[in-house]
């Protein structure tokens, strides 16, 4: 897949899985009533759980296609989204970021 729509879907993966999260803990805690410390762990953990699975998968299963020599490139940092193409070294940083600073991963 071309590195721009694999940056556009790992972004838009992403802020759909915090939203699917979002609606997964309403669903369950008006189902089982969750309220005040409780409720806020569980939140935070399907939030987190949510997020990290589209994370991964865009990270670390799913390449995008180097522009120079069609191989496969991984991500290699988030801030900002950094390619690496495994087979011809070609690197390429996006203008895409996840926060501020420079975060390896």
């Amino acid at each position: 897949m071309p590195q721009r729509l694999h940056t556009f879907l790992f972004l838009a993966l992403d802020i759909a899985g915090f939203i699917t999260g979002a609606i997964l803990f309403d669903k369950c805690a008006t189902m089982y009533h969750f309220t005040g410390w409780r409720g806020t762990l569980i939140f935070f953990s399907v939030i987190s759980f949510c997020t990290y699975i589209p994370f991964t998968l865009f990270k670390d299963v799913i390449p995008a296609q180097c522009p120079k020599c069609k191989g496969k490139m991984r991500v290699t940092a988030i801030r900002p989204i950094t390619y690496a193409c495994q087979s011809c070294n070609y690197s390429h940083e996006s203008r895409v970021s996840f926060g501020k600073g420079g975060k390896k991963l």
